[in-house]
């Protein structure tokens, strides 16, 4: 813990911003990061939490479950130190593969596909708010690109250009940038 620690540190001296990738679910790096952070050097520290989720009905059962459930990221790291609240608000999600319904990728669609494309989406909404997965705690979405699905790689100018991801996940990927420095985005809600 204590390497973890000066770790810590030492990258928040030299970088503005850092990112550490826990993977996903429950693992011991996640219960190590969660110690570490909860420790009194580093709550002087800002550090905020995303979880990235697809946009299913069986992932944001998953992610409300990995944030909330029993053994969830709220209930340990109020165990392991960190206050409630404070945590809460340094977490935020991230939806992926989202289809949006009224997207002009989706005017191929049958009239009968359409509807009940903006059924499920409803749907999601609804459970998604029920899951504590709402709108307030959504930092951002990237849409569904082939590039994501069969690569899951960040979306690069270059593959714009060479049309192989579409212009508008690049954009989301350029607005989630910039939304992950501002202050107000991580307001406690």
């Amino acid at each position: 813990m204590e390497r973890c620690r000066d770790l810590f540190l030492r990258l928040s001296e030299e970088f503005s911003i850092c990112f550490v990738d826990l993977s996903a679910g429950r693992n011991l790096a996640v219960e190590l990061a969660l110690r570490v952070t909860a420790m009194p050097p580093m709550q002087e520290l800002v550090s905020r939490w995303l979880v990235f989720h697809r946009w299913t009905r069986q992932h944001v059962m998953s992610a409300g479950n990995l944030v909330n459930g029993p053994r969830g990221l709220l209930p340990v790291a109020k165990e392991l130190g960190h206050d409630p609240q404070a945590f809460a608000s340094s977490l935020r999600y991230i939806r992926t593969v989202v289809i949006n319904p009224n997207s002009p990728a989706q005017r191929g669609l049958t009239t009968a596909q359409g509807i009940w494309l903006n059924e499920c989406d409803s749907r999601l909404l609804r459970l998604a708010g029920d899951h504590q997965l709402g709108r307030n705690v959504v930092l951002g979405s990237v849409p569904s690109d082939p590039v994501l699905q069969w690569h899951e790689q960040l979306i690069t100018d270059s593959d714009v250009v060479r049309g192989i991801a579409n212009v508008e996940t690049r954009d989301a990927f350029v607005r989630l940038a910039r939304v992950l420095v501002d202050a107000e985005a991580w307001q406690a809600l």
